[in-house]
């Protein structure tokens, strides 16, 4: 079998058709036909189109998978070899990061195992209204901004923060004062509901950006940033020959500024979110140290979801959340937690509100989580699933293993109508090292992985080690 993955931050498309005796693929840049692109090169001008990565593999689309996936791969800070936890407010406070609300949350937190602690949507301005004048509000921040920053690295925590600082909300100052700054389509500023874009073919954007980040995250300690991206540019924008020229333009500007902020701060975690258009590309995904899966933080398809990006980036990119409730019982803590061991941990929720007995299945997941690190860093993926033709309503079961250097990570997921029990053969003698399951479900290893007395919306994680 073989495949491609396109090495682009911008616009790209490929296509796949048959004819006769022959496969035809194609890809990079988008075309005419359906990007409406087109360029002019005058005498001595060059265009460096993307890179592609082109592989075949024997053992069907999950090796073609495997190996597609480390097109991907990346250098990353030296605080994340060890694929840290990390918490995100976002699901705890909705938009309210102030230091009342999560100061507790940091007390609760202390002392197990999360480093990275990371503010989300909501830490500027009033509410949150003003994206792209990126001031932190002094009421939320009594005492100052660096000086929660200070507490946090005081707990143990390197602190991170949530910009967007593509584009810029209708109330925001930035927009009505820099019209100039932003991108037009036909006269016009480009629009995506109150978002418009802000154009770094323009200096003075990336001076201005150069301030408003760069400046910010060194002035206040912050070694992580989570950088969104909530609305599509369309097709293209004006200032050259077609409007996906100029797009083409602005996002090697846009990529430009991500590769100064890697330059400035090469200690910096940087995660790429993107519910605007995914940037979940080769690369970006080499640029950043994380990307995130999905906006589907508590809904029963997250296990579907992130194993098919499991697929899609390197695991160690791939991350996950846990939000955990009070009022969740045993069954639906593992089964949040277990769909994080598809990649990166990450919690949130009702921190301070979760009982001692919940907090101990939270750090009995993350104790299991920090031995899995290593077949996370590197491993081969298999997916075994039944679950019948809906995400949002699964049935069945869905077991996914990773294996690599004589482990094997072994994640578990039932739907409704859940089998009883279910059966993995298993390649040779294994072993069971470590493992992660509700409470009342039996498990035994040896020649198959056999899991027993099963209900529905379940989740476990068994790690294997090779006899």
């Amino acid at each position: 079998v073989c495949g491609a993955a396109v090495d682009v931050f911008g616009s790209w498309e490929m296509e796949i058709s048959r004819n006769r005796d022959f496969f035809c693929l194609s890809g990079g840049l988008v075309d005419r036909e359906f990007g409406q692109w087109k360029k002019t090169l005058r005498p001595g001008e060059t265009l460096h189109a993307p890179a592609a990565a082109v592989i075949c593999a024997a053992g069907g689309a999950e090796a073609l998978q495997n190996r597609l996936t480390r097109f991907g791969e990346g250098a990353v800070p030296a605080s994340e070899e060890d694929l840290p936890i990390l918490f995100n407010d976002w699901c705890t406070t909705w938009g309210k990061p102030y230091l009342e609300n999560l100061l507790p949350v940091a007390e609760r937190l202390q002392n197990r195992g999360i480093r990275y602690f990371v503010l989300d949507a909501g830490w500027f301005g009033k509410g949150l209204g003003g994206v792209g004048d990126w001031e932190p509000s002094p009421e939320k921040y009594p005492g100052g901004f660096r000086n929660f920053m200070d507490l946090l690295r005081e707990k143990g925590f390197i602190p991170g923060i949530w910009f967007e600082f593509e584009v810029a909300t209708d109330n925001s100052v930035f927009y009505r004062e820099h019209p100039e700054m932003l991108l037009h389509l036909d006269g016009r500023i480009l629009r995506s509901g109150e978002r418009a874009f802000l154009d770094f073919r323009n200096p003075a954007v990336t001076a201005h950006l150069t301030d408003k980040v760069i400046r910010f995250l060194k002035e206040n300690g912050i070694g992580y940033m989570k950088v969104d991206y909530n609305a599509p540019t369309g097709f293209g924008c004006d200032g050259a020959e077609s409007p996906s020229e100029a797009l083409r333009q602005h996002m090697e500007c846009v990529e430009a500024f991500f590769r100064t902020i890697r330059r400035e701060l090469p200690d910096l975690v940087l995660e790429i979110c993107s519910s605007g258009g995914h940037r979940l590309s080769p690369a970006w995904m080499r640029l950043a140290s994380m990307g995130s899966f999905s906006d589907a933080h508590e809904g029963v398809e997250i296990p579907l979801i992130a194993a098919n990006t499991a697929g899609l980036i390197p695991m160690r990119n791939n991350q996950i959340w846990a939000v955990l409730h009070a009022e969740d019982d045993e069954n639906r803590f593992c089964y949040l937690l277990a769909s994080a061991f598809f990649g990166r941990l990450c919690i949130s929720g009702d921190i301070i509100h979760l009982t001692e007995q919940q907090l101990r299945w939270m750090d009995r997941a993350c104790e299991l989580y920090r031995k899995a690190v290593p077949v996370l860093k590197r491993g081969e993926n298999r997916l075994i699933r039944r679950i019948g033709l809906s995400y949002t309503h699964p049935s069945g079961s869905q077991i996914f293993t990773r294996t690599g250097d004589g482990r094997m990570l072994v994640i578990v997921h039932t739907f409704a109508d859940a089998p009883e029990n279910l059966s993995l053969p298993l390649d040779g003698e294994w072993s069971l090292e470590d493992s992660f399951a509700p409470s009342g479900v039996s498990f035994r290893a040896g020649t198959s992985l056999d899991v027993g007395h099963l209900s529905d919306f379940q989740g476990m994680v068994f790690l294997l080690k090779r006899k």
